[in-house]
C-alpha cells in the first residue's frame, strides 16, 4: 500500500473492534471527556490484527465462574441480620431540683439480689426483705455490722457481697437524689437549708448530703431518720462519704494501706494517726468524730468493743446525745468492765481534753463562755488552751450554774483520776513520769500518786 492513500479493510476493522470494547467497559456514571483525534497510522495487516487480538484479551475480564456454594454464600452475606433489642434506659429521679438527676440503681435503689449476694440471701435473715429502696442492703447492713459486733447468733457475710452493698452506698452517697428514700423525706429540708452548698468541698459530690448531715439538728423528723441511716453508712466505711474518700486518699495510701475497707478500720487508722494528717483530710475526719461522739453507734470500732458492756452496765440507756457514752465512761472503772471497751474509752476522753471541739456537749453547753477563752491572747489555735481555760474560770467561781459548769466539773473530775487527763500536768510531768513511774499503768490516780 502507498503512501498517502486511505486505511485498508483490516485496519478500518481492528479500529473499530477497538472501539467497541472501549465502549463496553465505559461506566454511565461517569463522564467522559471528548476524545482527541489521532491520526491513523499505517501498518502491516498482520500486525494490525495481531494488536487487536492483545487488546482484545486484555480490556476483557474472565468472569469467575458461579458455583451453587458461592451463590449460597452471597445470599446469606446480603441477608441482614435480626436487630438486637436496644436496653432499656436505666430509670432515672430527681426528687431534689438543687442536686443532679441521678440514675436508679437497679431500677429499684438496691442491690441486685441475684447478683454476689445472692446465695447468702437464700437462706439469710433478709431472704424474705422486699428489694427496692435499699431495703435489702440495708438489711445485710445491718447482719454485718451484727458480725463484726459479735453478737451472738449473727451471720456471716461472705467478702463480695459486703463489698457490692459497700459499693451501693458509695454511690449513693453522691448524690441525694440517688437515694430514694432520703430524696423524699429531705427534700423540705435540703430546700430549706441547703442552697449555698460550696462550703462543703472541693466536690459537688455529695454536697447537699454533707449539708443535711452538718444541721442534724434542725432537721424534719423523718430527713433525720434517713440522715442517720447515711452517717451509719460513713462510720462504717469512709468511701460513702465522697468528700473524704478525696480529701484522705494520700493519707490513706501512706498511713493506712492495707487496713481492710469496711467495719470502720480505714477512719480508726486516721483518728490513731491524727497528728500526721494532711489539713484537709484531718478536717474531714474532725467532723466524722463530732457525729461519733453524740452517737456511740457512729464510732463503729468503740461500739463494737463496748456492745458488751453497754448491754451490761448501761441497758437502758437510749442511745443518741452522748448519753450512752457518759453512761459508759462512769462505770468504765467498775469491776467487770472490758479492758477493751475501757481502752477505747479513755483514748476519745484524752482526745477531747487535748480538742474542746470534739465534745459537742460541751461546745453546746459552754458556747458563750468558750467565746472569751478563744479571744485570749495566749490561744491562738490551740485547742487545749480552752479547756484549761474554763476549768480555771470554774476555780474563779466565774461560770454560773448550769449545764456549763456541770460539764466543766467533769472535766475536773477526770483530770483528778488520770494524768492523761490533765493536760498542764501531763506535759510538766513527762520526763519524771518516764523515769519514775513508767511501769505504772494510767488511771484511779496512780500515776499521780506515784509521782
Amino acid at each position: 500500500m502507498g503512501a498517502g492513500r486511505s486505511p485498508s479493510r483490516q485496519q478500518a476493522a481492528a479500529l473499530l473492534l477497538v472501539a467497541a470494547v472501549l465502549c463496553s467497559t465505559w461506566k454511565p456514571t461517569l463522564q467522559q471527556p471528548a476524545a482527541s483525534p489521532v491520526a491513523a497510522t499505517p501498518a502491516t495487516s498482520s500486525n494490525t490484527a495481531a494488536t487487536a487480538t492483545q487488546t482484545t484479551a486484555a480490556a476483557t475480564p474472565a468472569a469467575p465462574p458461579t458455583t451453587p456454594a458461592a451463590a449460597t454464600q452471597t445470599t446469606a452475606a446480603a441477608t441482614p441480620a435480626a436487630p438486637v433489642p436496644a436496653k432499656p434506659a436505666a430509670k432515672k429521679n430527681k426528687q431534689v431540683e438543687l442536686a443532679p438527676e441521678a440514675d436508679v440503681q437497679n431500677d429499684i435503689d438496691d442491690i441486685d439480689v441475684q447478683g454476689k449476694c445472692k446465695e447468702f440471701l437464700s437462706s439469710s435473715v433478709c431472704k424474705d426483705v422486699e428489694a427496692g429502696e435499699g431495703g435489702v442492703a440495708n438489711c445485710i447492713s445491718e447482719a454485718i455490722s451484727a458480725a463484726e459486733a459479735g453478737e451472738e447468733g449473727a451471720e456471716n457475710v461472705p467478702d463480695d457481697c459486703q463489698e457490692d452493698v459497700y459499693q451501693f452506698m458509695i454511690t449513693r452517697g453522691k448524690n441525694i437524689n440517688a437515694n430514694i428514700p432520703l430524696a423524699k423525706a429531705c427534700k423540705a429540708d435540703a430546700e430549706k437549708l441547703c442552697k449555698n452548698t460550696w462550703v462543703f468541698g472541693p466536690t459537688a459530690e455529695g454536697r447537699i448530703i454533707a449539708c443535711l448531715r452538718e444541721d442534724k439538728d434542725k432537721l424534719s423528723k423523718a430527713c433525720k431518720a434517713e440522715v442517720y441511716k447515711v452517717q451509719m453508712a460513713v462510720a462504717t466505711d469512709y468511701r460513702a462519704d465522697p468528700e473524704m474518700a478525696a480529701l484522705c486518699k494520700a493519707d490513706i495510701e501512706q498511713y493506712c494501706k492495707g487496713v481492710k475497707d469496711g467495719g470502720g478500720r480505714v477512719t480508726a487508722c486516721l483518728r490513731s494517726t491524727r497528728a500526721q494528717l494532711k489539713p484537709e483530710c484531718a478536717e474531714a475526719v474532725f467532723r466524722q468524730e463530732l457525729e461519733a461522739d453524740e452517737d456511740l453507734r457512729l464510732n463503729i470500732v468503740v461500739y463494737r468493743k463496748c456492745l458488751g458492756d453497754k448491754k451490761r452496765f448501761c441497758p437502758d440507756v437510749a442511745p443518741g446525745n452522748a448519753q450512752a457514752r457518759d453512761c459508759l465512761v462512769s462505770a468504765r472503772n467498775e469491776d467487770g468492765f472490758s479492758p477493751a471497751c475501757r481502752d477505747e474509752l479513755e483514748a476519745m476522753i484524752e482526745a477531747r481534753v487535748h480538742d474542746f471541739r470534739i465534745d459537742a456537749r460541751l461546745r453546746r453547753a459552754c458556747k458563750d463562755q468558750m467565746q472569751d477563752c478563744v479571744g485570749m491572747d495566749i490561744y491562738e489555735g490551740d485547742e487545749t488552751i480552752v479547756n484549761i481555760c474554763l476549768q480555771d474560770n470554774l476555780a474563779q467561781g466565774l461560770i454560773p450554774d448550769g449545764a456549763c459548769k456541770n460539764m466543766v466539773y467533769e472535766y475536773q473530775q477526770l483530770a483528778a483520776q488520770d494524768i492523761r487527763f490533765d493536760v498542764p500536768l501531763a506535759d510538766a510531768c513527762h520526763d519524771d513520769r518516764q523515769k519514775l513511774c513508767g511501769n505504772v499503768p494510767p488511771g484511779s490516780a496512780r500515776v499521780i500518786r506515784c509521782l
